[in-house]
């Protein structure tokens, strides 16, 4: 699914003044991480290590738990690649709506497939075997299920592994992960992003948390090499400096709440709930890829059509809050699109 995620600002005709498709963090990198990855461009002149092994063991600190159960890989993407190569052929099961790479990575390893929305997940058969693929918060829609909720799911279904994808878990209030978990539950996969947060997703960089048996048999089908030196610098200096500390979510949260409330307030448009700082919208009037084309060509303004999202339709679109500047742009737009249909 190449061109189907969000971000695509790169084929844009004309400049993008905001970009509401992309759900990273809306102040951008930390001007300390700049400053230091800057100064520290030389590095490319090197190869990196090639299993990572100072961030490894910085991040086997940081989760609590030993070196041996973390694997950093080339941003979460390359970490689905491996889980659905370890596995293949295995029966895997989505919840839905997903991210595409769970299923463009089953169906290159051969994988029988069958998708669950989330109110269908909780009635899985016990004794089934095979994988589970799961967001929390989910992507696109921004769905929270509480750390102990899952925890005990996972726990009631031994034969299935379950992989859990927190990449955004640090956007939502609360301690909601299970990777703490993953010492008692040997079936419990836990993959995470170090680009969401700290706004790097050029960089591409991210990790596994598993069994050490786990992380074994991802190791023994993943490159060497596959994470450059400036995104394990990054990792490092994330760590080092501390900088989710630096971030004030509690702020973002509020101006999300804000935004929808303002978009909620222009006819045809329906702000989902969401746990997260992006949200789904769903249109009444118009379609999502005219909408999106519409608010490009006319405005600059990028946006998640989120159409090709499996269980959903051209009804839907992503947002991900910006500044109150950018999003009053969006704001002005869309109730330009009311008038604009209308003729």
């Amino acid at each position: 699914m190449l061109h189907g995620h969000g971000d695509d600002g790169y084929r844009a005709a004309r400049e993008v003044k905001a970009n509401f498709s992309s759900n990273v963090w809306y102040e951008g990198p930390h001007s300390l991480l700049l400053e230091e990855l800057a100064a520290a461009v030389n590095e490319v002149g090197n190869y990196p290590e090639p299993a990572a092994e100072s961030l490894t063991r910085d991040l086997a600190e940081q989760c609590n738990v030993r070196e041996n159960q973390i694997l950093v890989c080339n941003g979460a993407t390359e970490a689905f690649y491996l889980l659905a190569q370890v596995f293949a052929g295995a029966d895997s099961t989505i919840v839905v709506p997903a991210f595409a790479e769970y299923e463009d990575s089953c169906r290159i390893f051969n994988h029988p497939l069958s998708f669950r929305t989330y109110p269908e997940f909780w009635e899985m058969d016990p004794s089934r075997s095979g994988l589970v693929w799961l967001c929390n918060p989910n992507n696109p829609d921004g769905n929270l299920i509480p750390a102990g909720k899952l925890t005990r799911f996972i726990e009631e279904h031994p034969a299935l592994t379950f992989m859990v994808d927190e990449s955004y878990v640090q956007f939502s209030a609360g301690p909601q992960s299970v990777l703490g978990q993953i010492n008692r539950l040997s079936n419990l996969v836990v993959v995470r992003s170090m680009t969401k947060y700290y706004a790097i997703p050029g960089l591409r960089l991210g990790y596994v948390a598993a069994s050490f048996q786990m992380i074994e048999r991802l190791k023994a089908v993943k490159q060497p090499w596959s994470v450059n030196a400036l995104a394990l610098k990054a990792g490092q200096l994330i760590l080092k400096h501390n900088l989710q500390a630096q971030r004030d979510l509690s702020k973002y949260l509020k101006i999300t709440t804000g935004f929808m409330a303002q978009i909620s307030e222009i006819e045809g448009f329906e702000p989902l709930p969401s746990a997260t700082p992006y949200f789904l919208v769903k249109l009444s009037k118009g379609d999502s890829g005219r909408l999106k084309a519409f608010l490009l060509e006319e405005h600059g303004l990028l946006i998640r059509d989120a159409s090709n999202f499996r269980s959903l339709d051209y009804q839907y679109i992503r947002v991900a809050t910006q500044t109150p500047e950018k999003n009053q742009l969006l704001i002005n737009a869309l109730k330009e699109w009311n008038r604009y249909i209308s003729y």
